[in-house]
């Protein structure tokens, strides 16, 4: 009988990249022909092999072109696309404030 991708199951991991997979995300960018995603970046790993990654600046992503990774993809850029949502939220806004006039200097007192 022959197996479909429904029949096959497998354990996903999704993390944040470290100096460590530095190497190992640009080989898997090398498989896909492209640039390796900006940092920080969200990997994907099936069985320990990183499988995709996704750049939480750009939302970019390279994936393994030898394995099927069209699902794993989406689910890896959605939760990168939630963790930029949340960094988003938790970033200190910087605030407009405006220099009191007493502080602005005037065209009279200018030499």
């Amino acid at each position: 009988m022959q197996r479909t991708s429904q029949d096959q199951s497998f354990a996903l991991s999704l993390r944040i990249a470290t100096e460590d997979d530095v190497g190992r995300i640009a080989r898997l960018a090398a498989l896909d022909s492209a640039r390796p995603p900006e940092a920080p970046a969200l990997i994907a790993e099936v069985d320990g092999e990183i499988r995709v990654a996704v750049s939480l600046v750009d939302m970019r992503s390279v994936a393994d072109p030898f394995h099927l990774t069209t699902q794993i993809c989406a689910i890896a850029q959605e939760r990168a696309r939630q963790l930029q949502a949340h960094s988003d939220q938790t970033r200190p806004r910087r605030m407009l404030v405006r220099r009191p006039r007493w502080l602005t200097p005037t065209a009279s007192a200018r030499p």
